[in-house]
């Protein structure tokens, strides 16, 4: 989960952000707490904010050796002995979150996790969000969007019209 620390409102491209991928995960939150209501109510759709956790997956494995490999389940699996509930290691376990939300069984005011025990047994975990600065950050982008929109406007086709 990321913390309002990993975001400054006078870098909200990340371009100067000395964590930028923490940054982007709490943009992302307030973006989703800014949008999902007119999203739902003049449109039909509705947005989920989900977190999968922590999992192995085979697109990396190219990078690691079987040393790199096992040293990372290894603390992967110490993580969560130590209390992480997010260090879900299995995939399947990390699409519960997902899956849930695309099934309407998770609320849009808030965040929905995949998380298990120390055992490995699965739940799901339901996370308040401090959402201050969304509307913020949603007038920003949408400044942002008109501006490029202009300066692009003769190289590209307008394809959000109904």
């Amino acid at each position: 989960m990321s913390s309002p620390k990993y975001l400054s409102f006078n870098d909200l491209q990340l371009l100067r952000s000395p964590a930028s991928y923490e940054g982007s995960k709490r943009l992302v939150d307030l973006m989703h707490f800014g949008t999902y209501n007119k999203l739902e109510r003049e449109h039909g759709i509705k947005q989920y904010l989900v977190h999968p956790g922590i999992f192995t997956s085979f697109s990396f494995f190219q990078y690691l050796n079987v040393f790199t490999y096992y040293g990372m389940l290894f603390l992967f699996y110490l993580a969560r002995f130590l209390g992480s509930p997010y260090h879900n290691i299995s995939g399947y376990i990390a699409a519960n979150a997902p899956v849930a939300a695309a099934l309407g069984q998770t609320k849009q005011n808030c965040k929905t996790a995949s998380a298990c025990t120390r055992s490995g047994k699965e739940y799901l975990l339901e996370e308040e969000i401090d959402s201050t600065g969304s509307d913020d950050v949603v007038s920003y982008l949408d400044t942002l969007t008109k501006e490029w929109d202009e300066k692009l406007k003769d190289q590209i086709v307008n394809t959000r019209q109904p």
